[in-house]
């Protein structure tokens, strides 16, 4: 496969169907695509939803796909979903998706193609422009070599982080919208209300700019600077000044958010 959409979903039925949609009938070549769903086994409501829509769905289109079912562990867990998902799958690109996003852009799946043998975090443009790829498209050895894509659930807090300082992010020109409550006023369901954000109070143990989960990210990003320098010849001279302590980290994750949307907390 060249794209394993990693979609943990939970309670949802028409906002699903319409995401998966968006997906399909922008795609160039869907028959390249794989679809991996994250299920919670608890989730009646999801399950039903599953079995009589998105299985028929998939039938009718062949479409390629694995079914990853769960113990339910929360959206404070969503990091757990998003490694188990990228464990099973197949893609030369993981491309973590979410059941209230909306492919805008038709052949989107080409633009990723054209990055083959590239190493870096690809973004997708999103609702004011975040600074964060939202839906963060990562490069299968990213996960090869850590054993996962992220420790923390705001996994595109923390790949987008360890992207900055090891200068390897970029945005490509795919547009998608997060039909998500707080942005859109739509949605405000179950699902959204439940959720976890751990975000905004950094002497929170758990919160992503805390400094235990700061060390996580920068340990990540030395062994992915050192696989880098050692397996691809490439220059990580940018990495190394951040480390020095002569080069600010964010300052290419600064100049990209023009609207102030992120929360930046310094190694």
């Amino acid at each position: 496969m060249d794209i394993s959409i990693l979609l943990p979903t939970r309670g949802r039925s028409d906002l699903l169907m319409n995401s998966l949609n968006s997906i399909y009938d922008s795609a160039t070549n869907f028959d390249s695509i794989e679809i991996i769903f994250g299920l919670d086994n608890d989730d009646v409501l999801g399950l039903e939803n599953f079995l009589h829509k998105v299985v028929p769905w998939i039938e009718e289109r062949k479409g390629n796909h694995k079914i990853q079912m769960f113990n339910p562990m929360g959206y404070h867990n969503l990091h757990q979903y998003a490694n188990k998902l990228a464990e099973i799958s197949t893609g030369n690109w993981l491309f973590l998706w979410n059941d209230d996003a909306v492919m805008k852009t038709q052949g989107w799946d080409d633009q990723i193609r054209a990055r083959v043998g590239e190493f870096k975090l690809l973004s997708v443009i999103t609702h004011n422009e975040h600074p964060y790829s939202i839906f963060p498209i990562i490069p299968r050895d990213w996960y090869t070599v850590l054993g996962h894509l992220s420790q923390h659930s705001l996994v595109d807090s923390y790949t987008s982080s360890i992207a900055y300082c090891l200068d390897i992010f970029e945005r490509i020109p795919i547009y998608c919208s997060h039909e998500r409550a707080d942005l859109t006023g739509k949605n405000n369901d179950a699902t959204f209300q439940n959720r976890i954000v751990l975000e905004g109070d950094k002497s929170f143990h758990g919160d992503i700019n805390h400094p235990s989960n700061t060390k996580l990210k920068m340990d990540d990003a030395a062994k992915l600077a050192q696989w880098l320098q050692d397996e691809r010849g490439q220059d990580m001279q940018f990495f190394a000044n951040c480390c020095a302590g002569t080069q600010d980290p964010w300052e290419k994750l600064k100049a990209n958010d023009t609207n102030n949307q992120v929360i930046i907390s310094l190694p």
